[in-house]
């Protein structure tokens, strides 16, 4: 198996390697509807967990949801990412943040906490 870091490049090429139609429009809305904060653009979820499962396999990562606030139509979470390395799992750290609630999604969450692996962070 090679390095992590290869590895990596590796998932980061293949997501570069696709059309625009990987890449999502993201807006946080209030309770009216309307717009707040910043329109982001990313990676959607499905393309970048299919890719890194591709290239690192599913039994080689995995997250941990370690809390979870919901206001409203929003929810504020915090996501611990871990890669097996030699056997040993390591957390490659954690990310907080915001999403509407969709039910039964954690993707949003965890695509917050890939970029600590440094994938999907190039979006285009």
């Amino acid at each position: 198996m090679a390095p992590l870091q290869e590895q990596i490049q590796s998932i980061n090429e293949r997501l570069r390697a696709f059309s625009i139609e990987t890449i999502q429009e993201i807006k946080m809305t209030d309770k009216g509807g309307n717009m707040v904060g910043q329109i982001k653009y990313g990676f959607r979820p499905q393309y970048v967990f299919d890719n890194v499962n591709e290239v690192l396999g599913p039994e080689n990562w995995r997250y941990e949801l370690t809390k979870e606030e919901i206001f409203g139509t929003q929810a504020v979470a915090e996501v611990r990412l871990f890669v097996k390395i030699d056997g040993d799992w390591l957390c490659k750290g954690s990310h907080k943040g915001q999403m509407q609630i969709v039910k039964g999604n954690d993707g949003c969450y965890l695509l917050g906490a890939i970029p600590k692996l440094g994938i999907g962070n190039q979006c285009i």
